[in-house]
């Protein structure tokens, strides 16, 4: 029964840790978008610790070629 008990409270403990750390990021998204970050950074606060080096470094070099093809073609509309 001891081990029943002491399962359950460790299922309760790391889920309580689960959702404290998901309120935490939204709050740092929340400053972020407060202060303005959206206009000077890719993602907010919660996407680097949500996701591992690698997506980071993939998911950037999408949103560089995404903006790279409309700064051509706003270029090109207006002859620049």
């Amino acid at each position: 029964m001891e081990k029943h008990v002491h399962f359950i409270s460790a299922f309760w403990k790391k889920l309580f840790k689960k959702i404290r750390f998901r309120l935490k990021l939204i709050r740092l998204d929340s400053l972020w978008y407060a202060s303005g970050g959206s206009s000077y950074m890719l993602f907010p606060p919660s996407f680097y610790y949500t996701h591992n080096e690698k997506e980071i470094t993939e998911l950037t070099e999408q949103e560089l070629d995404t903006l790279r093809e409309i700064l051509l073609e706003y270029k090109k509309k207006n002859g620049l």
